[in-house]
C-alpha cells in the first residue's frame, strides 16, 4: 500500500471523526468540514482510478529502458514518488530534445530514432499519469497536462491522445478534450479494434452531450451502438451490457432533445436487455434495471402517461429498497431519489396523501444522509422540502408551507455562499414560491413584493445561459403584476 494512499485514508478518517464531533446545529461548520471530507474522498477515488490506469499503461507499453524498468518496479512496490523521481523531467526533456533534433538531421536513422522516441513518449505518458495521482501537488493538473503534451510531442499514438482527452474531460476542459478525442479518432480510428472504437465513441458522446452538442453526440452514440450490436452477434455475453449502456445514454440525450418517442424506444430496449442480464446476474445488473426504470418513469411523467410512470417508479423503488437492505451504505440515496420522483407524480395526480407519504420518507432518508455528509445531501434535503412545500400549499396547510419554504431557503442561501452559480437559481425559485405564498395564501403585499423582486434580481444574470430559470422569473413577474406593481419604475429607481 503506497504512502500516498495511506495518507489519504488517514486524512479521511481524521475528517470523519472531526465531522462527528461537530454538533448537528452547527450547519456552517459541518458544511465546511464536509467539503474537505468530500474533496479527500474524491481524491481517494481519483487516486484509485489513476493507479488502475497507470497499471494498464505499464501492461501495454514496451518496457525497454532502464528508467521504465525501475519506474515499473517502484510502482509495483507502491512507491509512486520514487517511480516519479526516476523519471527526471530534466533527463527526459534533454533526451526528447536530443532525439527530435537527431530525427530532423539523420533521416537514415529515422526508424531507430522513432523507436527511441516512442519509448520517450511512453515515459512521459507514465510521468503524466503518475502526476495525476499526486494530489498534494498544487500544480497537479498543469504538470499532468505538460507531461501528456510532451508525450504526444515525442511520438503521437492513440493511448496518449485518448488518455489526455479523458483526463481533460475529467477536469471539465471540454473543448480541449474533444479536440484530442477527434484527433485520436481521425488518426487512429481505422486502426482500432471494434471494442476500443465503440468505447471511445461512447465517451466522446458523453462529452458532446455535456457540451450541448446534441447532434454530434447523437452521431457518436449511434456509431458506438452499431459497433456494439455487431459485436453482440459474436459474443453476446460480453457486449450486451455495452449495448444497454449506450442505449440508456442515447435515451437520456433524446429526452433532452424532447424526442420522446425515440427516447422511449431506447429506454425500453435498454430495459429489456438489462432485465435479461439481471435474471442471470442480479447482483451486478439489477441496479442498472432500476436506473433505467427511473429514467423511463421521468420520461413517461413528462408525456403525461401517469399510470405507466407510476408502474416504472414503483418497480424501481422495489428494487432499490431490496438493494438497500443488503447494502445500506450505497442504495438509500437511490431509494430517496425514486421516492422524491414518485411524490412529484402523485402530487400531479392530486393524490396528496400518497405524495405526502413519499416526500416524508424521502426527506427522512435525506436528512439522515445529510447528518453524515451535508455537502452532498443537503441540496437533496432542500429539493424535497421545496416539493413538500408545494404540496402543503395545495393542501392549504399554511403553517407547514412556511416552515418548509423557510428551511429550504436557509439551506440554499448557505449553499450559494460557496457555489453561487449552482444554487442561486434555487434560492430565487424558493423566493418566488414565498412571493406566491404571501400573495395567495397569507396576503401581505410588502413581503410578497420583496420576495418577488429579490428573485428577479438574482435570476437576471442566468436567464440567457440557463433558459430553465425563465419560468422562475415569469412566476416572480406574475406576482408583481398581480399586485399592480410598476416594475419598470422600481427597476429605474434602483438603477439611479
Amino acid at each position: 500500500m503506497s504512502l500516498d494512499y495511506q495518507q489519504l485514508l488517514k486524512e479521511i478518517g481524521d475528517l470523519e471523526q472531526d465531522l462527528k464531533d461537530i454538533p448537528l446545529d452547527k450547519i456552517v461548520s459541518r458544511l465546511n468540514k464536509s467539503k474537505k471530507l468530500e474533496e479527500k474522498r474524491r481524491q481517494l477515488q481519483d487516486f484509485k482510478q489513476e493507479v488502475l490506469r497507470l497499471a494498464g499503461t505499464f501492461s501495454k507499453i514496451e518496457i525497454n529502458t532502464e528508467r521504465l524498468k525501475q519506474a515499473q518496479q517502484y510502482f509495483t512496490q507502491g512507491n509512486f514518488r520514487e517511480a516519479d523521481a526516476i523519471l527526471k523531467v530534466e533527463e527526459l526533456s534533454h533526451d526528447q530534445e536530443h532525439l527530435l533534433n537527431a530525427k530532423e538531421s539523420k533521416n537514415h536513422e529515422l526508424e531507430e530514432l522513432n523507436k527511441q522516441l516512442l519509448s520517450n513518449a511512453n515515459e512521459f505518458l507514465i510521468k503524466a499519469q503518475i502526476a495525476a495521482t499526486n494530489f498534494n501537488n498544487p500544480n497537479r493538473f498543469q504538470d499532468a497536462c505538460r507531461f501528456y503534451e510532451q508525450s504526444i510531442r515525442s511520438y503521437t499514438h492513440f493511448d496518449n491522445l485518448s488518455g489526455y482527452a479523458y483526463f481533460l474531460h475529467q477536469h471539465n476542459q471540454h473543448n480541449e478534450a474533444e479536440r484530442y478525442y477527434q484527433k485520436a479518432m481521425k488518426r487512429f480510428g481505422s486502426e482500432l479494434d471494434a471494442p476500443t472504437r465503440a468505447m471511445t465513441l461512447n465517451n466522446l458522446g458523453l462529452l458532446q452531450s455535456d457540451k450541448n452538442e446534441f447532434e454530434d453526440a447523437l452521431k457518436s452514440y449511434k456509431e458506438a451502438l452499431e459497433i456494439y450490436r455487431k459485436l453482440v452477434q459474436v459474443n453476446p455475453q460480453r457486449y450486451l451490457p455495452d449495448v444497454a449502456m449506450t442505449l440508456n445514454n442515447l435515451g437520456i440525450l433524446q429526452s433532452k432533445k424532447n424526442e420522446f418517442e425515440d427516447a422511449l424506444k431506447s429506454y425500453k430496449e435498454a430495459l429489456e436487455v438489462r432485465r435479461k442480464l439481471a435474471q442471470a446476474n442480479p447482483q451486478t445488473y439489477l441496479p442498472d434495471v432500476a436506473m433505467t426504470l427511473n429514467n423511463l418513469g421521468i420520461l413517461q411523467k413528462n408525456k403525461n402517461e401517469f399510470e405507466d410512470a407510476l408502474n416504472s417508479y414503483n418497480e424501481a423503488l422495489k428494487i432499490y429498497r431490496k438493494l438497500a437492505q443488503a447494502n445500506p451504505q450505497t442504495y438509500p440515496p437511490y431509494v430517496a431519489m425514486t421516492l422524491n420522483n414518485l411524490g412529484i407524480l402523485q402530487s400531479q395526480k392530486n393524490e396528496f396523501e400518497d405524495a405526502l407519504k413519499s416526500y416524508k420518507e424521502a426527506l427522512k432518508i435525506r436528512r439522515k444522509l445529510a447528518q453524515l455528509n451535508p455537502q452532498t445531501y443537503l441540496p437533496d434535503v432542500a429539493m424535497t422540502l421545496n416539493n413538500l412545500g408545494l404540496l402543503q400549499s395545495d393542501k392549504n396547510e399554511f403553517e407547514d408551507v412556511l416552515k418548509s419554504y423557510k428551511e429550504t431557503l436557509e439551506i440554499y442561501r448557505e449553499l450559494a455562499h460557496s457555489n453561487p452559480q449552482t444554487y442561486l437559481p434555487d434560492v430565487a425559485r424558493t423566493l418566488m414560491n414565498l412571493g406566491v405564498f404571501y400573495q395567495r395564501s397569507q396576503p401581505d403585499k410588502d413581503v410578497s413584493v420583496q420576495y418577488a423582486m429579490e428573485a428577479l434580481k438574482i435570476l437576471t444574470p442566468f436567464l440567457k445561459g440557463a433558459p430553465y430559470t425563465q419560468q422562475y422569473a415569469q412566476g416572480a413577474l406574475q406576482v408583481l403584476q398581480d399586485w399592480g406593481v410598476d416594475i419598470e419604475k422600481i427597476l429605474a429607481e434602483e438603477d439611479k
